[in-house]
C-alpha cells in the first residue's frame, strides 16, 4: 500500500509499505521468505492532466499522466527462523526503488519497478534486484470525484515480477 501528498502541480511525497514473497532458493531456505520494505520517497507527474473528466472509465492519451518515482527505504527478509523482535531489526538493510508509471483513468494505474540493494540472511549479506509490474487503484479518487487534483492519494496495488540475487 502507498500514498502520496501533493507539494506542487508536479511533485509529491510519497511513503510505502509493501511485502514481497520470495521463493526459497533467494536465502537459502526450505520454505519461501517474505521481504517487508518501507520506503519514502518523491514522485514527478509527468503531463499531469488534472482537468481531465472524471468519468472512472475514460481513456487518456498516451503522452498525458505519466509519473517517475525515486525512493529510498529499509527492508527486511523474514522467515521461520526468525522469532523475536531484536532478530527482525537486525536483518534491516537498506533499499532503493525508482519506477515510471502511467495513470490510466482517474482510479487505476500501471507502474514498472526495479529496486533492491542488498539484504541480509542469517549473518550474509547478499546484492539483489527485484523487477516488478504493478497494478494500482485509487479509491480516494473515487469518493472525490469532483476535486480534480486532490490533495493526497492512498494506493493499494499487486504486482508480479522476478527478483534475483547477484551471487547465485
Amino acid at each position: 500500500i502507498g500514498g502520496d501528498f501533493r507539494i506542487s502541480d508536479d511533485w509529491r511525497l510519497f511513503t510505502e509499505l509493501s511485502m514481497t514473497v520470495h521463493p526459497s532458493d533467494f536465502d537459502n531456505k526450505m520454505k519461501s521468505s517474505a521481504v517487508f520494505s518501507f520506503k519514502a520517497g518523491v514522485l514527478y507527474d509527468i503531463a499531469d492532466n488534472p482537468t481531465r473528466s472524471r468519468s472512472r472509465f475514460e481513456t487518456k492519451s498516451f503522452p498525458d499522466d505519466w509519473f517517475f518515482n525515486v525512493a529510498l527505504g529499509v527492508c527486511s527478509v523474514n522467515h521461520r527462523e526468525i522469532s523475536d523482535f531484536n532478530d527482525r531489526i537486525s536483518h534491516l538493510t537498506p533499499v532503493f526503488e525508482f519506477g515510471i508509471g502511467k495513470r490510466l483513468t482517474t482510479l487505476w494505474q500501471i507502474r514498472l519497478c526495479a529496486s533492491g540493494l542488498y539484504a541480509k540472511a542469517n549473518d550474509d549479506f547478499f546484492s539483489f534486484y527485484n523487477l516488478r509490474g504493478d497494478i494500482m487503484i485509487d479509491p480516494v479518487a473515487y469518493f472525490s470525484r469532483d476535486n480534480f487534483n486532490p490533495l493526497f492519494s492512498v494506493v493499494p496495488y499487486l504486482g508480479a515480477g522476478v527478483v534475483a540475487r547477484l551471487d547465485s
